[in-house]
Order: C-alpha cells, then structure tokens, then sequence
C-alpha cells in the first residue's frame, strides 16, 4: 500500500500491465520494478516508444542505465524475471515495458547507429514473433564485420528489455535493448565453431579471448565466462566421435595449409627481390614455417602445435588433434560467479614439436585408472578445442600456485612461459596392450617349449641308459681280463 501511494502513477501503469496477461505472476516483482525503483519510469520510456531508428545522447544515457541496472543481476535472476508472451500484437508486448523475454530467431541485417560508439541495430525474424523484433546492443559478433558474406542470416538468441516499437519496412517491429546477444552459426564458420555451437556454446565468447596474456580481469573481457562456458559445453562431447571429427578437419586443412605454404614462399621470393624490410621477412618466415610445421604433422594425422604459438589469433576455436606424453594430471575445483562449483582436470602434454613446453590440456574427466599428480608420465591423445595462447608464470615446487578462474596461478618474480589452452571432454590414455592373436601365439609358444623339453628329457633319458649299460659292459670285461 505505501508503494502504491508513493508511486501512484506508476502504479497505475504496473496494475494495466500485469491485468493484460494473466499469466504474469502478480507474487514475483519483474525487471520494470527494478528499474521503476531506479527512476527509469514511462515518461523515460517515451524515448523509444516509436522509434524512427535515430540515435541520440539522451537514447545513449537511457539505455546504459537500464543495463547497469542487468548486469548487477546474474542470469538465474533474469530467468526468473522473464515473462511468457504477452500476446500477438505489438500493443500487448509493449504494455511490458521494462520486462525481459527471451528470443531466438535469425538477424538478417545489422548496422551500427554511430560511428563514435559501439551501439548496434539488430533485425532478428523469429518463428516465436508475429513481427519483426530490432535488438539494440553495444556489441556484435567480430566475425560479422569481418566477414565478406553480404547475406547475414546468422542464428542468436537474448534476454532483451522490451522498450516500444520501430517500423521496420512495412511492418511494425518490436524494439528490445540485450546486453548481450549469443551467436550460434551453423555455416561458413571453422568446423570448430560449429561443433561449439551444437553443443550450446555461444560463439561470440571466442571474442573475449586474449591471447598471449594471463586470464585477464572482467573489467578487461569476459574471457573467463567464455573459458567456463567451454569447459561446460565440451564436458558434454564424446571423445572418440571428436577425434573422428577432428581427423576429418585434418584432412581438409592440408589443403589450405599446402596453398598458404605455396603464397607465402613465392611472397618470400618477390620480398627479396623487392628487399623488403626486416619486419616483413620475419613475419612471412614465420607464417611460412607455420604451414611447413602443419603440413608435416597432418601427414602423421595429428596438429601441429606451431599455429597454436606463433598464430593463435587464427586458431582460436578450431579443432585440434594431440599426441604426446602428459607429464602432470591435477584436478581443479572451478568455483563461479553464482556460489557452483564445477571440477575439471589439468593435463600438461608435451608433444614431440612442443620443444619440451607443455599445452595445458583442460578436461571434464580422467581415463579409470589414469595417474595424477605432478610428477607423471603417461602417453596419451587429445581431441579438443584450441581456447587461448596463456602467458603464466613457472611455479616453485615449495610455493603452490592461487588459483582462480583460470587454469595455474600467475605469482609474481617468476619467469613468464606460453602455454596453448585445449580444452577436450578427456584424454584417451594410449596404454601398450598385447594384441589377441599375440596372446594366442604366446599360448602356443608355451605349449610348444614344454613339448620340446619333454621330448629332449626322454633323448637324455635313452643317451644316460644307453651309457650305463656300455659302462657296466666295460667293467665287466676288465672283471675277465
């Protein structure tokens, strides 16, 4: 009753919206109480109540308000928070300004609505939608702008605030502002990419990465909510239909791999005509022996670990496929934002063209049976996906490591290596076993040895009678001598 007598009008308003859908559970307060307690009220959202798809430093001010207010909340809030569709018309939907609905559909055009700062407007057409719905968001996909593909029609989904209504065309389309939008690809990505996205990974986490770093802060990336997100959705793969996946990529990879040696080595060629600088030499050098390095070991049917150090900007996600022996198995208890904890295990492998550094392998489980510990030697093959080249720090024996969200603690005064990041549902322990038609010929080895000696012990046994008899002969005639 206080609330309704401070806050009248907005009241008013609350009461006509929750009438119009019964279904919206009148016990649990939505996201429009939270922001209505912030001041971000109906008069604020008169500003995108027709939108004409212009920008503006008011629009800026409002929308970065009402996502402070969501991101101070974690995803199991805004779950709860979320309402089942209003109805079919725009109306009804924008009765619920404030609320949050999840969507998923397919963005068929994008286009940033300023030059100077990052915000962008999303057609997204859904099955679930009666009309279009316009996302506004501060953040896309980097592979969008990046691709060459006129035709977007890229799978994602979101939690969006319902704010009002734009025509897009000649149909009336639903304004939502998302914090973030999850992308799922399902072509003309790396099969690496793909394979995440059937198993629920949002893609557009890749982004987060920083390479050639520790496992940097939130202020910094999101990095480690897209290492945890991984970790969970790679738990759920098999092993062995990811190595046959991965051995496919392999195959095809050759390819681009003998074509990048072939450019590379004639751009080698005209560069030392051309004597270009020292700077350029290295770098075409490098790339050079990256494809040289991929193409010899893919002809053993394995990654080569080269591209994951010297170019891991273009490895990030991909499919690898590792050989070698894992020196240290230790588990690690990951705990997250939301009080969970979820354990996976740290594999450092060594791979024959490692050049004795290890790739930190992190995995959902362990072969039964399999060593742990810091000091072990076991051979072992991994089929995972390529995360992040991490620069750590070497660890004292005596001083054991903080860990946080990211696989081993950085402390400080030690010398700083690279490590790539795979992360794999397991590892398959590549243990020494006697083949079955080996066991049978070892039985009938046996046989045959025992059937020898028995043979040779009845031999003996006629030469040692046959000797007695002539002995006992001999003594016999020297008796009648």
């Amino acid at each position: 009753m206080v609330c309704i007598l401070l806050r009248g009008s907005a009241a008013s308003i609350c009461w006509v919206c929750f009438t119009a859908n019964a279904q919206v559970d009148l016990k649990s307060p939505g996201f429009a109480e939270v922001l209505r307690d912030a001041d971000i009220g109906e008069p604020k959202y008169r500003l995108f109540e027709t939108w004409d798809g212009t920008w503006s430093h008011s629009r800026t001010e409002l929308a970065t308000q009402i996502l402070y207010w969501f991101e101070r909340f974690d995803a199991s809030q805004h779950k709860n928070w979320e309402i089942p569709q209003p109805g079919e018309s725009i109306k009804d939907w924008i009765a619920h300004r404030g609320e949050l609905v999840e969507i998923t559909g397919l963005v068929v055009s994008a286009r940033q609505l300023t030059s100077d700062q990052p915000w962008y407007s999303l057609v997204v057409q859904s099955d679930a939608f009666p009309f279009p719905a316009a996302i506004l968001t501060r953040k896309i996909p980097g592979a969008w702008s990046r691709s060459e593909d006129s035709s977007l029609a890229q799978p994602i989904s979101c939690r969006g605030v319902i704010l009002g209504n734009q025509d897009v065309g000649d149909k009336p389309a639903l304004v939502l502002l998302a914090d973030h939008v999850a992308w799922h690809p399902q072509g003309n990505v790396p099969a690496g990419w793909l394979e995440l996205a059937k198993l629920g990974y949002d893609v557009s986490l890749l982004d987060e990465v920083r390479h050639a770093q520790p496992f940097v802060t939130k202020q910094v990336s999101e990095e480690a909510v897209a290492f945890r997100a991984a970790l969970k959705a790679v738990a759920a793969s098999d092993h062995k239909s990811l190595s046959s996946l991965a051995k496919q990529v392999l195959k095809e990879r050759q390819t681009e791999w003998r074509k990048l040696a072939k450019l590379k080595q004639v751009e080698l060629k005209e560069q030392a005509t051309n004597r270009g600088t020292p700077e350029e030499s290295k770098l075409l050098k490098r790339e050079y022996g990256v494809a040289l390095a991929a193409l010899e070991r893919g002809e053993q049917g394995l990654s080569s670990v080269a591209p994951l150090f010297l170019t891991p900007q273009e490895e990030t996600g991909r499919l690898v496929l590792l050989e070698g022996t894992a020196r240290r198995a230790v588990k690690i208890v990951l705990t997250e934002g939301d009080g969970q904890t979820g354990d996976y295990y740290e594999v450092d492998l060594f791979t024959t063209d490692s050049q004795n550094l290890p790739i930190t392998c992190c995995v959902a489980r362990l072969p039964n049976g399999f060593p742990e510990g810091d000091s072990i030697r076991a051979p072992v093959r991994v089929a995972g996906f390529f995360f992040k080249k991490w620069r750590y720090r070497s660890r004292k024996p005596e001083e054991p490591s903080p860990r946080e969200h990211s696989p081993r603690g950085s402390p400080q005064g030690q010398r700083a290596d690279f490590s790539p990041i795979v992360i794999g549902p397991t590892v398959q322990w590549v243990q020494p076993q006697t083949p079955a038609s080996n066991k049978s010929w070892g039985v009938f080895a046996g046989v045959g040895f025992l059937v020898l000696m028995a043979l040779l012990w009845v031999w003996l046994t006629k030469i040692s009678r046959r000797d007695r008899i002539a002995r006992n002969r001999q003594s016999r005639y020297d008796v009648g001598l």
